[in-house]
């Protein structure tokens, strides 16, 4: 530990600029995420179209927001999990079908996705219409959800599990089941990311000049001149 505190001050420095760097640009990338959100939410939602009639390239607006009507199956609710060294992330799925399916259909186009370890009968009432049969009925409004590979890997092998199959341009939806205001609202997760890592780097650079004054030479000492008499 002691080396790392006593490192020449170029290192920190060279350590300390990245990460502010990365900072800024990170911050900037959240402006611009909060901007869309404010403007998406400012405005209607898009028209509601039938998970059948569903195009990504008509249907989808600001903030990738989207709002289908669609069956949920209820009764193929998967919980996925992604172990890591230090955090496990879980997620919550479940196939989505055409309104005019009767049976499960075994080609799973669209998905359920919800960042959270479980889904309440009460959320799931606030997008149901009719919760008649087997497969309630959803009006969903949300935004489409980009997976990571692994959770995209763990959801088509939970889907396996059951006969079911992922089809490769599946789309992921995550619903505003507390609302659209706060599905859409202010999110501060990436800005305080980016005031961390600009904060290490400036933490960083300070170290550095603290380094580079302390390893200065002292100032030479003065000589006095004296006059004899």
């Amino acid at each position: 530990m002691s080396r790392i505190l006593a490192l020449n001050p170029v290192v920190y420095w060279l350590i300390g600029v990245p990460f502010i760097l990365a900072g800024l640009l990170l911050f900037f990338h959240d402006h611009d995420i909060e901007t869309t959100r404010a403007q998406a939410l400012a405005g209607p939602p898009p028209t509601m179209v039938q998970l059948s009639s569903f195009n990504p390239n008509r249907n989808v607006g600001l903030s990738e927001e989207v709002f289908i009507s669609a069956q949920l199956d209820i009764g193929a609710t998967y919980k996925l999990t992604k172990r890591t060294t230090s955090l496990d992330s879980t997620r919550w799925m479940a196939p989505l079908y055409d309104i005019r399916a009767r049976t499960p259909e075994k080609y799973v186009r669209a998905v359920m996705f919800e960042s959270a370890d479980e889904i309440t009968r009460a959320q799931l009432e606030t997008i149901a219409v009719d919760t008649s049969g087997a497969r309630p009925l959803v009006e969903m409004n949300g935004v489409l959800a980009n997976p990571s590979p692994e959770f995209r890997k763990l959801a088509a092998e939970a889907l396996a599990e059951h006969g079911f199959i992922l089809s490769p341009d599946a789309i992921f939806i995550d619903p505003f089941l507390d609302g659209r205001e706060v599905g859409l609202g202010r999110q501060i997760l990436l800005r305080n990311i980016a005031f961390a890592l600009g904060g290490f780097g400036a933490l960083a650079l300070i170290f550095g000049m603290l380094r580079r004054i302390a390893l200065m030479p002292p100032p030479p000492e003065e000589y006095g001149f004296y006059d004899y008499h």
